[in-house]
């Protein structure tokens, strides 16, 4: 686990202005009386949206910046814990409020979740404790990356590696790599959530295909969970230790959408990793390799968590056929697609 120095109550919020609203704050652990350090806090405003992230220290402080009056109240999210929210209170203009949160919430005992296969869809209804357990735990660690990669004048190195690879033999037809320095607010970054929810991951124009993958805003976003369904996975792979939440587009949704699993680990609550596919290609295209691509994460000694590694993976040539018939093509049959070469994109995170 690497480590990582947090500054005072990193802050996500506003321009600090003169006389800007300011929300003070400190988080304290009902049961031990201690600093709850590492958490996200966010304010939200009187219609639940998101108007500003802080992280506390490790005196449990935080400090955020509203930028205007209104009546706000937090959201208080950490690793293991459900989430929390406080009773809204009034922020006048210019002013400065303090604001004392016991943290009180019980663990979340992930290790103790069964794994029923049932499905929710947030659209329709609210999700199980469960279902809801999970995914609390995952939209926590998917936030605090997203906070961690968005702090101002943080630069970091990476290596950055194309393949063009045709998809019948697997031979690369082409590769590079470079290895530089990057503003880490543009790295790993995806589109804007609700874009997608309204336009799909897979947009075909006149100067051609576009290919989208969900970062950690995207999966972390209410467009996402609002637009997919939710099912708690067995992990084959690592047995007792994980669990998987999968998600696929709601039922109905004609999109080009993703669907995929986010793995966590069942006795930390951590997020490990996120993996996706796309439900159709164009000119339902098939293809004999996974089309799509993951995210595998890391949880900084701080509290903090990061993208160590991204991949991608999107058709980048498609072979036109017609139905065989006796050896030769059938004129009267429609024309089918499948992949010929795919073109595979991926980031690895070598310093921060």
């Amino acid at each position: 686990m690497m480590a990582l120095a947090l500054p005072l109550a990193l802050t996500l919020a506003g321009t600090g202005r003169a006389h800007a609203q300011v929300v003070h704050g400190e988080l304290v652990d009902s049961g031990t009386a201690r600093p709850v350090s590492a958490a996200l806090v966010e304010v939200l405003s009187d219609a639940d949206s998101v108007i500003a992230r802080a992280i506390s220290d490790s005196a449990g402080r935080f400090s955020a910046s509203t930028g205007s009056p209104g009546i706000y109240h937090l959201r208080v999210r950490h690793i293991g814990f459900r989430s929390l929210q406080t009773t809204a209170r009034s922020l006048g203009a210019g002013e400065a409020v303090e604001w004392r949160v016991i943290v009180n919430a019980l663990p979340t005992q992930l290790a103790a979740v069964e794994v029923e296969g049932a499905t929710a869809c947030p659209a329709t209804g609210p999700l199980d404790q469960a279902t809801s357990d999970v995914w609390s735990n995952a939209v926590s660690a998917l936030l605090l990356a997203v906070v961690y990669r968005e702090q101002p004048g943080m630069f970091v190195r990476v290596r950055i590696t194309t393949r063009d690879v045709s998809a019948s033999s697997g031979r690369a037809l082409s590769r590079s790599e470079a290895v530089r320095e990057e503003v880490a607010s543009e790295v790993f970054r995806g589109p804007d959530p609700d874009s997608l929810a309204r336009f799909g991951y897979i947009r075909t124009a006149a100067d051609g295909t576009s290919y989208y993958a969900p970062d950690a805003a995207v999966l972390s976003s209410d467009s996402f969970a609002r637009t997919h369904c939710f099912t708690l996975v067995p992990d084959r792979r690592h047995k007792h230790d994980g669990i998987g939440l999968s998600f696929t587009p709601t039922p109905g949704d004609s999109l080009a959408g993703v669907r995929g699993v986010l793995w966590l680990d069942r006795r930390t609550s951590e997020l490990r990793s996120m993996e996706f596919t796309f439900t159709k290609l164009p000119e339902n295209a098939s293809s004999t390799v996974s089309l799509g691509g993951r995210i595998d994460f890391e949880h900084l000694a701080s509290g903090m968590w990061l993208v160590r590694h991204w991949e991608f993976r999107m058709p980048l040539a498609l072979a036109r056929h017609r139905a065989m018939v006796n050896g030769t093509a059938d004129s009267t049959a429609k024309y089918y697609y499948t992949v010929s070469v795919f073109r595979e994109e991926s980031v690895d995170l070598l310093a921060p």
